[in-house]
């Protein structure tokens, strides 16, 4: 302490030379827990926002020296030498402490809002800007001027990290419209058409028999070209994620092209990290309805899924060899959980009745056996460099059927689809995807297995009560499949009186059966027990105790289960005092909610959608003690 200068300037150049940007990058900023802390990132706030308004001279002197730096690595490379080792990257490291600082917002408190100038939409008078706003702005638009190459993956990251909220994507989409010519929309766009006319060239030609292949010289993209493609791809996926006027401007736009050429390039051979910030750029502008329903038969005419069997000895490359080819391999995943996220926001809305029509039976069917057959079924024999990664897979999956599912009402249509392709207005057609969940799921299937599977491991993991990798991506995947099962016996006895009026060929037991049969894994009647389970861990995963308890309790709805229920969690003593006090928990939870909203009844009392908001939580509550009385009683 004795060593440090007394003018601040001196100081601030002291702790620029000892690297404190990459100090705070790698020590602080990169910790969870920072995050969760909202004094310690206002405070953090506040010293970068002081730091550019109240000292510029140093803020410019550090792009000045970042400049420099650039045209010396420029003019090595030009000589064919590789650049000196002793550059220094200050000013890259302080937009790097910026796109980590505002990258995440977990307690949403919109702080990156302080850089763009915002005026409240709900106030009628346009109110003066404060200085130190116009400060922010300003050193926001200047950082990305007369921009060198080897700062410009960095800008655009602390650019996507300030842009978090519609407000922001809005004041971003217009200001890169005619930012600089070599930063703009167009700009980036025509760039991405570029490098698909030269992957192009790259592909075989139409003459596609053995006797005539050629073969090319691949040229790929450069390394250095492909992060700087998933930065600007990161950018417009945040833009219009945030805002559907972007969505709409992105995609409308004649000479962009976006979701086509997004797609063609999603067909050649591209860096797997490439093609899934190009898959999860599509996810973005799916949120869209129309968007969506549009794309869905863009996907199906780009066969990037394969819905047609096709005999040419020349396939495109789609994800499902990706998966096979590539990923598998790496032990990385990242195109399959891309190709997950945008099926999971394609499933939002609607799907287009006609989608394959022309080429194959309309409907999901392809897509389905691309979830199960392709990735769930299998994601237990894979390897995964990361745990975590190998549970939100299974996650991704599962949340689909759970959709799927969810959304299913049974009908005369999707059994007779079952056993050979119904109609649908007048039109042959696949039947609802939920349908097909049902039957694995009513039967001993390898799809029951596998969500038995997860919840098995689920058990072994969290019974343990210590952190272990992937904890909570198990978390995530175990809570899927315990809403799975409660949706599947909530249908249940409709889909089993519907498909009892055919002659079908499945053989199907119901899942309230199945719960207490062998699991091959401990040689024991547990899958119930694990089930059960579920309930001991209430005290940090009360959704995960709901479900169970709302499983127990459909299961009491069966008669010949009541015998099995006491079989295989009453018989041991251990287990029956465990569920019995994780329910008593979840009883007390649900005592003190509706204490905590009947309190809030009484202040809104004047207010009538208050009530009826607090009326409806507190049904639900009520449902949820049901559910566990229920258990209880059975017990």
């Amino acid at each position: 302490m004795d060593n440090l200068p007394e003018d601040e300037d001196s100081l601030v150049n002291q702790c620029i030379q000892e690297n404190v940007f990459s100090f705070v990058n790698q020590s602080l900023l990169t910790a969870e827990s920072v995050f969760k802390q909202e004094l310690f990132l206002r405070k953090f706030h506040s010293l970068v926002t002081e730091f550019i308004v109240l000292m510029p001279i140093h803020v410019r002197e550090l792009r000045a020296t970042a400049d420099k730096e650039c045209m010396k690595i420029q003019a090595h490379l030009n000589e064919g030498l590789h650049p000196p080792n002793d550059l220094t990257k200050h000013f890259e490291e302080f937009l790097t402490t910026i796109t980590l600082l505002y990258s995440k917002d977990p307690l949403d408190l919109k702080l990156h809002q302080d850089y763009w100038c915002l005026q409240d939409p709900s106030s009628k008078f346009k109110t003066r800007t404060p200085p130190k706003l116009i400060c922010l702005l300003k050193f926001v638009k200047q950082s990305g001027e007369a921009l060198p190459s080897q700062l410009f993956i960095p800008y655009l990251k602390m650019l996507t990290a300030l842009t978090s909220s519609m407000e922001v994507a809005r004041e971003v989409f217009t200001m890169l419209k005619n930012f600089a010519p070599y930063f703009c929309w167009d700009h980036f766009f025509t760039s991405l058409s570029w490098h698909l006319t030269h992957l192009k060239q790259d592909q075989t030609p139409s003459s596609d028999t053995i006797y005539h292949r050629h073969h090319h010289h691949h040229r790929g993209i450069a390394p250095l070209e492909v992060q700087g493609l998933q930065a600007v791809l990161g950018l417009i996926r945040t833009v219009a994620s945030h805002d559907e006027m972007c969505r709409q401007k992105f995609c409308e736009h004649v000479q962009w092209n976006a979701i086509q050429v997004i797609l063609s390039l999603l067909t050649c051979s591209v860096h797997i990290e490439l093609k899934a910030e190009l898959i999860l750029t599509l996810a973005a502008f799916a949120k869209s309805p129309t968007i969506a329903a549009s794309l869905w038969h863009q996907i199906e005419a780009s066969q990037i899924i394969p819905t047609i069997h096709s005999t040419s000895n020349f396939q495109s490359r789609g994800v499902l060899s990706e998966l096979e080819e590539v990923e598998s391999r790496n032990e990385e995943y990242p195109v399959t959980r891309a190709m997950l996220t945008l099926l999971s926001e394609l499933t939002n809305t609607p799907i287009p009745f006609s989608l394959g029509s022309g080429t194959r039976v309309p409907g999901l069917d392809p897509y389905i056996q691309y979830i199960l057959n392709s990735v769930l079924l299998t994601f237990a024999n894979r390897s995964y460099k990361s745990p975590a990664e190998k549970w939100e897979v299974a996650r991704s999956c599962v949340h689909l059927l759970v959709k799927f599912v969810f959304d299913y009402e049974p009908r005369q249509e999707d059994f007779t689809g079952l056993l050979g392709g119904g109609e649908v207005g007048g039109v042959k057609s696949n039947p609802h995807p939920g349908s097909h969940i049902m039957l694995n799921m009513c039967s001993q299937s390898k799809l029951l297995r596998t969500i038995f599977f997860i919840v098995d491991e689920g058990c072994l993991g969290f019974d343990t009560y210590a952190p272990f990798p992937g904890k909570t991506s198990l978390e995530g995947a175990t809570l899927e499949c315990l809403r799975l099962l409660s949706c599947v016996l909530d249908l249940q006895k409709t889909f089993l009186s519907f498909i009892g009026n055919f002659d079908t060929p499945y053989m199907l037991s119901g899942l309230h059966k199945l719960l207490f049969g062998l699991n091959p894994r401990s040689n024991q009647l547990d899958h119930a027990a694990n089930v059960a389970k579920y309930i001991t861990y209430v005290s940090w995963l009360p959704e995960h105790a709901h479900y169970s308890a709302k499983i127990l309790r459909l299961l009491t709805s069966y008669s010949t289960a009541h015998n099995d229920i006491r079989s295989s969690i009453v018989v041991s003593t251990s287990l029956r005092q465990a569920v019995l006090h994780g329910m008593v928990k979840c009883l007390e939870a649900a005592e003190e909610e509706e204490d905590e909203e009947e309190g809030e009844e009484e202040e809104n009392e004047k207010d009538m959608h208050a009530m009826i908001a607090v009326g409806e939580n507190g049904r639900r509550k009520k449902r949820k003690r049901h559910f566990v009385l229920v258990v209880i009683a059975q017990m």
